[in-house]
């Protein structure tokens, strides 16, 4: 939790807050993010997800949008572009929380948006109880949201 949290506050240059969350369902996800990490051999080894209102106010704050645009795109249930490119550069950097010793390699391989676009074995993944973590997090100046992380191993 602590490797997640030092990406996102040094992406977003804020001291971000993070705390245990209850598991991300299928409900909270719908209209958010999914990353797909995969390995040197391209085979999916885990996913992220951010729920509507962290993949808005995520991409808005690290690209310093104001936050009267993200609250305008959640309250449309909807992410921008623009937003949704700039979450991409977030997952992506996120990568290096699992390049831990005896750890496979893993980068990220794509953002689908909404989750429900991503392929059913993404999809399944992110819900998958086990090994997993389920954050609420708090990005000053923007608000709250929901990530999850799940790992096949």
């Amino acid at each position: 939790m602590k490797l997640i949290k030092d990406v996102l506050d040094g992406l977003l240059g804020k001291d971000v807050t993070t705390a245990p969350g209850d598991a991300m369902t299928s409900t909270d996800a719908a209209g958010g993010a999914l990353a797909i990490y995969v390995d040197d051999h391209n085979a999916m080894q885990a996913v992220v997800g951010w729920d509507l209102p962290a993949a808005v106010r995520v991409g808005a704050a690290v690209a310093l949008v104001p936050r009267g645009g993200a609250d305008d795109a959640i309250d449309e249930k909807y992410v921008p572009a623009n937003l949704l490119e700039n979450l991409g550069e977030v997952s992506n950097v996120l990568a290096s929380v699992f390049q831990l010793p005896g750890n496979p390699h893993l980068r990220l391989h794509e953002t689908y948006c909404p989750v429900a676009a991503a392929p059913n074995d993404a999809y399944e993944l992110l819900f998958r109880l086990g090994n997993r973590i389920d954050l609420a997090i708090d990005v000053p100046s923007y608000g709250t949201g929901r990530f999850a992380l799940s790992m096949l191993n």
